[in-house]
């Protein structure tokens, strides 16, 4: 017979209170417009821009969601100004083909700053089958800052053909065709087709798409190309960046103590983190966006973050710190339990909190 244990309700529930130092970050981070590009067989890159001078990586799990950064090559990617420009690459190798992977992008500052998106990306790798021969196939397009006039290095050439799987990326003047200009090149060698996952030749006739991913320097589009050739070939016009669409956060501390912090400024429909520090001995009583009720997430060393996603206007982050509330519980069920544990047991009551832990007579429940 299965010996049963009664339950008492000896509960010890407590709060994560770290009296660490409060922190401060002059402008938190921004990010968008994450992409996929140069998938190949075993490898994948993705880029995206930040608001600022930073750097980044991925979080790379396979389909199942399980963790697999530290059993693959993960290596950021820059060149010339891109770092300082906010515009980010990161290049996984050692993957499977035809493999379905996922990843979140990590970005941090020189502040010290390090921001996980909670957005997960996928990605699939493409057949091990090589490519079409098309060694001299390219697209080459002269990127210029906003004055119209300033050269836009560091920025990425994505480029992509109709019909194929992923686009194709490669740094403005990285490049031997530096007597057209601030050249950026998109390279079809390894293009893939969406339909067969076989490598694709790219032929006068085929049509491309091409985005300037500047981060700073700002973003353009050159959509609906023909291909008018089967060698390399001179895209017109020149793209010259539009600056950033931005919108402002404010954010304030309304009672208590602790700091909030975020950037001054988010790209339209990028990422922002709103970074939030309670005082020695408080929590956040209290977090509303734009007069609306939300939550941040712990981040397990005495701050809390709250992402605003699809940023397409103004936003005010307001918080309330306090002293968390007082800890009742009102029911235990079951009662009762087997002595070896694996027992489901629904704790009601208030005053919880994230962080929180039980404990039946002494010793700590999992899955809290």
């Amino acid at each position: 017979m299965m010996k049963r244990k009664r339950i008492c309700v000896c509960l010890s529930l407590f709060f994560l209170l770290l009296t660490l130092p409060v922190i401060a970050f002059s402008k938190t981070i921004s990010i968008e417009r994450v992409t996929v590009v140069n998938v190949t067989p075993g490898s994948f890159a993705a880029v995206w821009a930040a608001n600022q001078d930073s750097s980044g990586t991925l979080k790379v799990f396979d389909a199942s969601d399980n963790d697999i950064t530290a059993s693959v090559p993960v290596n950021p990617v820059t060149f010339g100004p891109s770092a300082a420009n906010g515009v980010l690459m990161v290049q996984v190798t050692g993957l499977t083909p035809e493999t379905a992977y996922k990843f979140q992008t990590v970005t941090a500052t020189n502040e010290g700053e390090r921001y996980t998106s909670s957005v997960m990306h996928t990605v699939t790798t493409e057949k091990d089958a090589g490519t079409d021969a098309n060694d001299n196939t390219a697209a080459v397009q002269s990127i210029f800052q906003s004055d119209g006039s300033t050269d836009a290095d560091g920025t990425l050439l994505i480029g992509s053909i109709d019909g194929g799987s992923y686009p194709l990326a490669g740094w403005v003047d990285d490049n031997t065709f530096a007597t057209y200009g601030p050249i950026g090149e998109a390279n079809w060698q390894n293009i893939y087709s969406a339909t067969t996952g076989m490598g694709m030749t790219v032929s006068a006739g085929d049509t491309a798409n091409f985005a300037a991913l500047g981060g700073v320097l700002g973003y353009s589009e050159t959509p609906n190309v023909t291909i008018t050739s089967d060698a390399t070939q001179i895209v017109k016009p020149d793209a010259v960046l539009t600056a950033p669409t931005m919108y402002d956060i404010t954010t304030s501390v309304t009672s208590g103590t602790g700091t909030i912090s975020a950037s001054a400024q988010v790209y339209n429909a990028g990422e922002a983190a709103v970074i939030l520090t309670p005082g020695t001995g408080e929590g956040i009583a209290s977090l509303a966006d734009n007069g609306n009720a939300v939550t941040a997430t712990d981040r397990g060393d005495g701050t809390y973050v709250y992402t605003i996603s699809n940023v397409t206007a103004a936003h005010t982050v307001n918080v309330e710190f306090g002293t968390p509330p007082a800890v009742t519980v009102t029911s235990v069920n079951p009662t009762s339990g087997d002595e070896a544990g694996g027992t489901a047991v629904t704790v009601t009551g208030t005053g919880f909190a994230a962080g929180a832990g039980v404990t039946f007579g002494g010793t700590a429940a999992t899955g809290v």
